[in-house]
């Protein structure tokens, strides 16, 4: 090795260090900025802006229930299939794959007569806000307007804003 490519591996490795030890005060930047307390909700007129990280479970619930309307005695499961790669939504049965009670696949669900869907519940809700409901299914809401109808095309409009400011993603055949 000649003094030049000492020089410029010696230059190198002093850029490393600086790099490593700007890494290490970044991480310490961002611990810092985790720990620190949330900021509480600030108060309005609007209940959907009342409602932050720092409100409790029950509030946030009472406002998903107030922006998505729907059956309330059955919810729908995502599923994929491993082998054939299909997925789609079915609803969910307490009895599914139950052994003694569930003939899957050879009984369709329709069909079976075991079949004892599960109801809408708070922690159903909860489970599906936290993205930590059994298997990690997702919960899909169907919202139908007649936009035809000049008050409710304003009523779906605002129900849109609703959703979007609480960070949930909007199908593509939706403004």
């Amino acid at each position: 090795m000649d003094r030049s490519d000492k020089r410029k591996l010696d230059q190198l490795c002093k850029e490393l260090v600086g790099i490593d030890s700007r890494r290490v005060q970044i991480i310490r930047e961002i611990n810092q900025l985790e720990r620190e307390p949330e900021v509480p909700c600030q108060a309005s007129k609007d209940t959907a802006k009342q409602i932050c990280n720092a409100s409790p479970a029950t509030a946030k619930i009472r406002l998903f229930r107030s922006l998505f309307r729907g059956r309330q005695d059955v919810y729908p499961r995502r599923f994929e299939s491993v082998k054939t790669g299909k997925s789609g939504y079915q609803p969910t049965c307490k009895n599914e794959w139950a052994r003694g009670a569930c003939e899957k696949p050879k009984v369709k669900c329709s069909n079976c007569s075991y079949r004892e869907y599960l109801p809408v519940t708070d922690k159903v809700i909860e489970w599906h806000l936290r993205g930590n409901h059994y298997s990690k299914s997702e919960v899909r809401i169907y919202d139908y307007v007649d936009i035809k109808v000049p008050m409710l095309s304003k009523m779906f409009d605002r129900r849109l804003r609703g959703y979007k400011a609480i960070g949930y993603e909007m199908a593509d055949n939706v403004q």
